[in-house]
């Protein structure tokens, strides 16, 4: 949840925004989520998945050192952020020899390298359940999810609005 105060001058009032389970999320490319106060639309442009090694993932593996996952919704070539491994250049993904998570440039594929525990699929779902990994990533669809308005009210009219103190706003 995230608080929202609007004000002019003495007169202010604040809202708490209940996102609930939605999290809102950003990419280093500037790619971000947003919230409607208005309208109470939640925009989704950044996708989350939480890697633990579960019965319901799969891999392929190239090179014995190379796990690929497909993410459907993902867009391809997007920029990701993980956060257990950096992210790599497709250069540096076939350079071998360096850990990280990369995307695949034509397809929405999550590509892990990392030599200490990458050499089986099996092996790597053994040291995920221990190490979980999340990436998040840019949607090849945005989505939204519709909210309650959340729009302080003010007499006299907002002139200045402020968000909790983690959210810078735009």
């Amino acid at each position: 949840d995230m608080t929202i105060t609007g004000a002019d001058g003495t007169a202010s009032d604040t809202v708490t925004v209940a996102l609930g389970s939605n999290v809102c999320a950003s990419l280093p490319d500037g790619t971000h989520d947003s919230y409607d106060a208005v309208t109470g639309v939640l925009t989704k442009l950044v996708g989350k998945v939480v890697f633990d090694g579960s019965a319901d993932e799969w891999w392929s593996i190239e090179n014995g050192t190379r796990l690929i996952r497909t993410i459907e919704e993902m867009k391809p070539a997007c920029s990701v952020y993980c956060d257990r491994f950096m992210t790599l250049t497709s250069d540096q993904t076939w350079a071998g020899g360096i850990d990280g998570v990369s995307v695949n440039t034509q397809y929405a594929n999550i590509e892990f390298v990392n030599s200490e525990c990458a050499t089986t699929a099996d092996a790597f779902d053994t040291w995920l359940a221990a190490n979980p990994v999340t990436v998040y990533y840019a949607l090849a669809t945005p989505t939204t999810v519709q909210l309650t308005p959340h729009l302080p009210v003010v007499r006299t009219g907002i002139k200045t609005l402020s968000i909790g103190a983690d959210v810078v706003p735009t």
